[in-house]
């Protein structure tokens, strides 16, 4: 099996824009995050597992996402993660 990381992925298939990032990553959810460089890639909506994440570290990286300029929501056991621009869904986030 080949791996690569995310940067590699979208240059080998010449991915210009990500819609959703879904991960499912059995808590490492944050580590794909964090490898996955949103900062640059700016996935329009992210949604990632919550459970069996350190509290600590949830809240740290719901900060990050919130400084890379998404607004964030927790539903049961995933987050939503939602780049700020979509107003049509801002009603989920107050």
């Amino acid at each position: 099996m080949e791996v690569i990381s995310p940067k590699t992925l979208l240059k080998k298939f010449e991915i210009g824009k990500i819609d959703l990032l879904q991960i499912d990553a059995e808590g490492y959810d944050l580590e794909v995050i964090r490898i996955f460089d949103i900062e640059n890639s700016k996935p329009e909506a992210i949604i990632f597992e919550n459970v069996g994440l350190e509290e600590n570290d949830y809240q740290t990286y719901l900060e990050k996402l919130k400084d890379a300029g998404y607004k964030t929501r927790k539903f049961g056991p995933n987050t939503l993660a939602l780049k700020n621009g979509y107003t049509e869904f801002q009603k989920y986030f107050t």
